[in-house]
């Protein structure tokens, strides 16, 4: 049973100002943020949902991104990154592991390849990382909700405890990644290509070393994704 992602239509309230400002067309009464999504399980994805996904392109886009970047996967992970630390705004200091040229553009591409062709949507009540969200459309949403109080919690190192294993297995109950895991070859090339996203990859002995880095293209978006079915609970 998938959780599947969509967009839906927002709409905004018409200020006084707007009205007493002349005529109000159909536009004013829509969300132009584009940051409004629907989050929902379903036994199985609607014929609506499949036709929209072009699950074989898809699998074939993964694997020749894999092919394409067959060099990188050969070289060190370490050596293509370059690591450095900054001031924490609630003390100390935090790592960042900037992909060096070679490497950003190729996770670039496989983002590009998840929202292109995956369409890949962070959660409903996600607000980390997305264009159009802040902490205080966050605590918006909690008024909205009439809730009295408000946590706000960070989990210690939450991008270097992030394994491949459990993205992929993350995604699994995620269309429409649930249908490319369902392939043999669909999950092989996924994995495959997930890897790349990682300090280490799935062949590293220690856990800790498998982590997503902080300063890549992509780890904002695996992180959203892979908290999909934890955010929905």
């Amino acid at each position: 049973m998938p959780y599947i992602t969509t967009k839906r239509e927002a709409h905004k309230q018409v200020t006084f100002e707007e009205l007493l400002a002349g005529p109000v067309s159909e536009s004013s009464f829509h969300d132009t943020t584009n940051s409004a999504t629907w989050t929902y399980l379903v036994r199985e994805p609607r014929a609506e949902f499949l036709s929209r996904f072009a699950l074989q392109g898809t699998i074939n886009a993964l694997t020749f991104f894999n092919q394409r970047h067959a060099s990188l996967f050969e070289k060190h992970r370490r050596a293509l990154y370059q690591s450095f630390q900054i001031p924490k705004k609630s003390g100390g200091l935090r790592k960042i592991d900037a992909p060096r040229e070679d490497l950003m553009l190729a996770l670039r591409e496989l983002k590009q390849i998840f929202e292109r062709d995956c369409f890949a949507l962070y959660h409903t009540n996600a607000y980390a990382y997305m264009p159009g969200r802040c902490t205080l459309d966050a605590v918006k949403r909690h008024q909205q909700n009439s809730s009295n109080w408000f946590c706000k919690l960070d989990f210690t190192n939450f991008f270097g405890k992030t394994t491949p294993e459990f993205v992929v297995r993350m995604l699994t109950d995620i269309f429409p990644f649930s249908e490319i895991c369902k392939r043999p070859d669909g999950r092989r090339e996924l994995t495959k290509a997930l890897d790349l996203c990682f300090l280490a990859g799935t062949d590293a002995q220690n856990p800790q070393a498998k982590g997503l880095p902080q300063g890549t293209p992509i780890s904002p978006l695996l992180t959203n994704l892979m908290m999909i079915p934890i955010d929905q609970c």
